[in-house]
């Protein structure tokens, strides 16, 4: 392994001068600390000597923080943040979680996909409960008390939460083939105007399908049909029926898609992908029951999801309004 060992003198002058830094004057540190204010002063010194830099403007009414002392004290606590997550996983390893865990999840991919992890996670451990509401918009966490969220699409831009990527959800327009048969196969977006196509209800009327140009470009494009309903579930039964076209969720409909009961139209006008996150309110600890329950949920869609191949993006930090048709 590559580095030196920190001393523990250095750790020591580190820790003096973080709380120096957040005490603003070295007799208030020394009190802390257990230390003179001498002792305080001289440990900041040796530790300024040894990085070359001055950590403080000392007055005789006050002390701040140089540019350089700044960015080490950012540094220092990002350290010591880690330290406390790392002990924390580790001492949770050796209890067993307990008491209620509030969840948010969307209508359908929670009813389909989620619901059945939870019920794993609860003949594991016996003395979890559960609270499960079911959401497409993403509300207010820390007021609703929720312990984790999963969203698809991404979740704003909020110093409060943190986001978890799990997977992706593709969506895709598709058909039976007995409705193919009678109506042809349409090749462009064009050729939509001459199908049913089955929309999506909302309070507003027909949701339109987000559509890719040649270019890669997306843009909503109104389509019309017999039927608008307000339950993908149910829109999935008119397409295996024969009813017509739809876009639906490509983990929805690959049983059927490998089966050959629906086929996909149009697959280079399909849009990408939105990410499948689990969300949950910013806290130094995360509780151990959201901890379990976000570890079960990353193991889940690494070994299954997505069904048809397409590579899961990992994790990472996102920002989008979540209102989307294809976040339901």
């Amino acid at each position: 392994m590559g580095g030196h060992m920190i001393s523990s003198e250095q750790l020591t002058a580190i820790r003096t001068f973080v709380q120096a830094a957040k005490s603003e004057n070295f007799s208030d540190a020394g009190l802390k600390l257990g230390l003179t204010s001498s002792a305080v002063g001289k440990a900041v010194a040796r530790l300024e000597t040894r990085l070359g830099a001055r950590l403080f403007h000392r007055t005789t009414r006050q002390m701040t923080l140089t540019e350089d002392g700044a960015l080490l004290l950012q540094a220092c606590q990002r350290a010591f943040n880690e330290l406390e997550a790392v002990q924390a996983t580790l001492t949770s390893r050796t209890r067993e979680p307990a008491g209620r865990l509030r969840v948010s999840l969307p209508e359908l991919l929670g009813r389909k996909v989620i619901m059945p992890i939870l019920l794993e996670l609860s003949q594991t451990y016996s003395m979890l409960t559960f609270d499960v509401s079911f959401s497409n918009r993403l509300t207010d966490l820390v007021e609703d008390g929720i312990d984790l969220a999963v969203r698809i699409g991404n979740v704003g831009n909020s110093a409060d939460l943190v986001a978890r990527r799990l997977g992706t959800q593709n969506i895709v327009m598709c058909a039976s083939p007995d409705y193919l048969a009678r109506r042809g196969t349409p090749k462009v977006v064009s050729d939509l105007a001459g199908h049913d196509c089955i929309t999506y209800s909302r309070s507003d009327g027909r949701a339109p399908w987000l559509l890719a140009d040649e270019t890669g470009s997306v843009g909503q494009v109104d389509v019309s049909g017999t039927f608008s309903v307000g339950s993908y579930d149910a829109i999935y039964d008119c397409v295996l029926r024969g009813f017509g076209v739809a876009q639906l969720p490509e983990w929805l409909v690959a049983e059927a898609l490998k089966q050959g009961s629906v086929v996909t139209v149009m697959p280079a006008s399909s849009p990408k992908g939105l990410p499948i996150q689990a969300v949950w309110p910013h806290r130094r600890d995360m509780n151990l029951r959201t901890r379990v329950l976000t570890d079960l949920l990353i193991r889940h869609f690494r070994q299954f999801w997505p069904p048809l191949g397409t590579e899961n993006d990992g994790a990472r930090l996102v920002t989008r309004n979540p209102e989307d048709m294809s976040t339901r």
